[in-house]
C-alpha cells in the first residue's frame, strides 16, 4: 500500500516549473543562433584558411597545439589559433560540417555569456540583458561574422567574455567556489589570446572592472594578480616562440608594419572616428537590406516571435526584479564604459596600418560596446515613459532585432554562395573524372572567371588543396588558367610543346600533357573536360588523352559528404545588388574585394581610403549601367609601380574607345574624367569597364607578384548638360 502525498507532487512540480522557467531564456537564444543556420544548413566550405588547415589535418598532422617546430610554424605564437579547426576535424573529417556547429555554439555561447555579464552589472535587468546579448550576436557592422576562416576569433572572443565573468564570480563569491571560478577565469584568458590576440587590449584593462562592484581588498588583488599572471603566461610564452628559428612568425612579420610617429596617431584616431561611424551606418545598411526580405521573411519573423516570447516570459515571471531601482550613477558609468570599449575591442589592430581601417573581424569584440550602449539607450528612455514601458522598451527593440538578422542572413548568404560556387567546381569535376590514376593533373581553363573571386579558392589558389582533401590523394596536381590574362594569385597560363607552366606567386608548376585533364568552365556555369579533339587548337596539346587518366566511375567518398546540394548551385541565391538590378545612371567602386577582373581584394591607405592593385593589363570594374544619357566618370590613381603603365592607360566600354583626361593631385597622383556618351551600348546596360595598359611590373621584394596601379574612388554620375 502506497499513500500519495499531494505535496511532494506539488514541490517536484515547482522544482520543474522552476527549472523551465529558468532554461527558457537560454532555449530561446539557442533558437535564435540556430535560425541564423536555418536557410542555409550546415554544410558550407571553407574558402580561405580553412582549406589548407583542413588539409594538413588530413595528412595527418596534429594541430591542436601549433609548437615551433610545427608544419605551421608560421602561426606559433598563437599556439592555440587551429584548436577549433582541429576538432571540427577530428568530429567530422569528410565535411565541414562541425565548422558550421561551432560557429553556432560561439554565437550562442556569447549570448548567454553577455546575458550573464549584464546581469552582474545590473542586477535584475534580464529584459535589457537578453536585448544586450541578441545584438551583439548580430550586430550589422562587421563583414566577418558568417566567415568559417574567423571561427578561432568567434572562439577567442567567448573565451574572454566567460574569462571577465569568472573573474567577476570570484569577486563576489566566496567559498571554494569562487577559488574555482578565478582558477577558471587564468585558463579561458590563456585559451584567448592562445587562439587570436582580438581580446589583448581589453586583457589589459579588465581587473579594473572589478572596482564596479565595491572598494578594493585582498580579494580584488588576488583577482588582479592572477588575471596579469596568466596574461603575461601566455604572452611570454608567445614571444619565446616567435624568437625560434625558422620561418618568420606571422607577428614578427606584422610588428614591423607598426609605427608610432605623430601621423600614425592621427590614422589611429581617425580609424576609431571611422568605426564609431560604421557601428551607425551598419544600421542604416541594414535598412537599405529591406529589398531582400523576401528571401528570408519567414526566418525574420519566426526570430521576432521568439524574441517576444522570451521578452514576455521574462516581464511575466521576473516583473519583481525587473522593478529593483538602479542610481543613475551606474547607468552614466556603464554608458560610458560601452562607449570607451569600442575603442579598446580593436586597439589590437590599431596599431597595423593594414588593418587599422578594416571591416572584417576586427568589430568582433568591439560591438559589444556598440550593442550594449545601443540597447541601453533604448532602455533609459523607455525609463521616462508610464505603466508599460517594459513592453514599449521590447518594441522598440525589435526593429533592431529584425534588420540586424536581415542583414545577418544576407552576409551569411553570400559565404554560402561562395561556398557552392566551389562545390559546384569540385561536384563536377568529381562526376567527370570519379577516379584518376596517381600523379594526375587537374587544370581549369576559367572562362567565366569564377576563381577569380577572393572567396572561391581564394582566386583558385587552394583549388588543388581541396581536389586533394576530395580525392584523398596527395599526388594529385592542380591549377587554374584565368582565361583573361592574370589575375591577383596567378600569371597567364604557357602552353608549351610538352606540357603546360603555370606561374603562381611562390611557385612554377608545369603540367606534362599526357597527365592532364582540362576543364573549361563556361559563362553558364558549366565545367566541361575537354577531350582531344575539343582544345583549342592554338593550345597544341600533344599527347593530350585525359580518358586514359580516368580509371572507375565511383564516386570519391567525400563526393557523399562534403556537398550541401546536389548539384550545388540549385540552394544559391543571388543576392540583390545593384549589379542585378535595374541599369542606372550612377555608380560607386564598391569596398568588396570583387569589383570584377584583375585586381587585388580591398587594401586600405593611411587615411582610410579603400583602393584596389590592378594586376594584369585588362583588368575591368562591373558596372549596370543605362546608356539612356550621357553619363560622366571619375575616378583617381595615387600609385603606380612604372610609370609607363598609367601613361599607356585606356578606357574601353562596349568595344568603343572612351577618351579619358587628367589632373594632377597635389600628392602626385592622376584625378582622372571621361565622358561617356548615351547610346554607346545600343540600348542595352553597360556591364563592364575595361582598362588596358602596359603589363605591370614585378614587385622587387614579392618576385611572384606583379602590380600596375591603385584604383581609387570611381563614380559615374549623369553627365551635367
Amino acid at each position: 500500500m502506497t499513500v500519495d502525498h499531494p505535496q511532494v507532487r506539488s514541490g517536484t512540480a515547482s522544482r520543474v516549473s522552476e527549472l523551465l522557467s529558468r532554461l527558457l531564456p537560454y532555449l530561446g537564444m539557442f533558437v535564435l543562433a540556430l535560425l541564423l543556420w536555418m536557410p542555409f544548413g550546415f554544410k558550407d566550405m571553407g574558402l580561405i584558411e580553412e582549406i589548407p588547415i583542413n588539409g594538413l589535418l588530413d595528412s595527418g598532422h596534429s594541430l591542436f597545439f601549433i609548437t615551433p617546430s610545427s608544419v605551421m610554424s608560421l602561426s606559433r605564437s598563437r599556439p592555440l589559433l587551429t584548436f577549433s579547426f582541429s576538432a571540427a576535424y577530428t568530429l567530422d573529417p569528410n565535411s565541414y560540417q562541425f565548422y558550421n556547429i561551432f560557429m553556432m555554439l560561439f554565437f550562442f555561447g556569447k549570448m548567454v555569456v553577455v546575458y550573464w555579464l549584464v546581469l552582474k552589472f545590473l542586477p535584475g535587468k534580464k529584459l535589457l540583458a537578453f536585448v544586450v546579448g541578441v545584438l551583439f550576436m548580430l550586430y550589422p557592422a562587421d563583414t566577418g561574422l558568417f566567415a568559417l576562416r574567423v571561427i578561432h576569433a568567434h572562439s577567442a572572443v567567448l573565451a574572454y567574455l566567460l574569462a571577465l565573468y569568472l573573474l567577476i564570480q570570484f569577486r563576489v563569491l566566496h567559498g571554494w567556489i569562487s577559488w574555482l571560478a578565478l582558477l577558471g577565469a587564468g585558463f579561458m584568458i590563456i585559451f584567448s589570446l592562445g587562439q587570436y590576440q582580438i581580446a589583448l587590449g581589453a586583457a589589459m584593462v579588465t581587473p579594473f572592472v572589478l572596482l564596479y562592484f565595491g572598494r578594493p581588498y585582498r580579494r580584488t588583488v588576488i583577482a588582479a594578480f592572477a588575471w596579469y599572471a596568466s596574461v603575461a603566461m601566455i604572452m611570454l610564452y608567445e614571444v619565446w616562440a616567435g624568437k625560434q628559428p625558422g620561418v618568420t612568425a606571422y607577428e614578427d612579420a606584422l610588428v614591423p608594419t607598426s609605427v608610432f610617429t605623430r601621423e600614425a596617431f592621427k590614422s589611429m584616431l581617425k580609424a576609431v572616428l571611422v568605426g564609431y561611424e560604421r557601428q551607425i551606418n551598419g544600421w542604416l545598411a541594414a535598412f537599405n537590406k529591406l529589398n531582400v526580405l523576401p528571401f528570408y521573411w519567414p526566418y525574420v519573423v519566426a526570430a521576432l516571435v521568439v524574441s517576444i516570447g522570451i521578452g514576455w516570459w521574462l516581464l511575466h515571471h521576473y516583473r519583481d526584479a525587473e522593478s529593483q531601482p538602479i542610481s543613475r550613477w551606474r547607468y552614466v558609468l556603464l554608458m560610458v564604459a560601452g562607449l570607451l570599449l569600442f575603442p579598446i575591442g580593436i586597439s589590437t589592430y590599431l596599431p597595423l596600418p593594414y588593418y587599422r581601417f578594416n571591416e572584417f573581424r576586427i568589430y568582433l569584440l568591439a560591438m559589444l560596446g556598440s550593442a550594449f550602449v545601443l540597447a541601453l539607450a533604448l532602455y533609459l528612455l523607455t525609463r521616462t515613459l508610464g505603466r508599460y514601458r517594459d513592453q514599449i522598451f521590447v518594441g522598440l527593440a525589435l526593429p533592431f532585432i529584425g534588420l540586424g538578422f536581415l542583414s545577418a542572413f544576407q552576409q551569411h548568404q553570400y559565404y554560402v554562395n561562395a561556398s557552392l560556387d566551389q562545390q559546384s567546381i569540385l561536384q563536377q569535376i568529381g562526376q567527370q573524372a570519379p577516379q584518376l590514376k596517381p600523379d594526375t593533373n587537374i587544370v581549369v581553363l576559367d572562362r567565366a572567371g569564377t576563381l577569380n573571386k577572393t572567396y572561391v579558392f581564394y582566386k583558385g589558389t587552394y583549388l588543388e588543396a581541396s581536389l586533394r582533401y576530395l580525392y584523398k590523394d596527395k599526388t594529385l596536381i592542380a591549377g587554374n588558367c584565368p582565361f583573361y590574362g592574370a589575375t591577383a594569385q596567378s600569371d597567364n597560363c604557357q602552353f608549351g610543346a610538352t606540357g603546360l607552366e603555370i606561374t603562381r606567386p611562390n611557385d612554377t608548376i608545369t603540367v606534362s600533357y599526357d597527365h592532364m585533364l582540362l576543364f573549361s568552365n563556361e559563362l553558364d556555369g558549366q565545367l566541361k573536360l575537354l577531350t582531344a579533339t575539343e582544345v583549342p587548337a592554338e593550345y597544341h596539346l600533344t599527347g593530350y588523352d585525359p580518358m586514359s587518366r580516368i580509371v572507375g566511375q565511383t564516386l570519391p567518398y567525400r563526393m557523399t559528404t562534403l556537398f550541401s546540394c546536389d548539384p550545388a548551385l540549385s540552394c544559391y541565391h543571388e543576392i540583390p545588388n545593384a549589379l542585378n538590378g535595374a541599369a542606372s545612371t550612377t555608380f560607386d567602386l564598391s569596398q568588396a574585394d570583387d569589383i570584377g577582373f584583375g585586381w587585388r581584394e580591398t587594401e586600405f591607405d593611411e587615411y582610410g581610403d579603400f583602393f584596389h592593385w590592378s594586376v594584369n593589363s585588362m583588368p575591368w570594374v562591373n558596372v549596370n549601367l543605362t546608356d539612356a544619357v550621357d553619363l560622366s566618370l571619375e575616378f583617381r590613381i595615387e600609385h603606380w609601380l612604372n610609370i609607363k603603365v598609367i601613361d599607356s592607360l585606356t578606357l574601353t566600354v562596349n568595344g568603343q574607345d572612351i577618351s579619358l583626361t587628367y589632373t594632377t593631385r597635389k600628392s602626385g597622383g592622376r584625378l582622372y574624367h571621361a565622358t561617356i556618351p548615351h547610346g554607346i551600348s545600343a540600348g542595352q546596360p553597360i556591364h563592364q569597364l575595361i582598362f588596358k595598359t602596359d603589363a605591370p611590373s614585378t614587385v622587387q621584394a614579392a618576385a611572384g607578384t606583379k602590380l600596375g596601379f591603385t584604383l581609387y574612388d570611381l563614380h559615374v554620375r549623369p553627365a551635367q548638360p
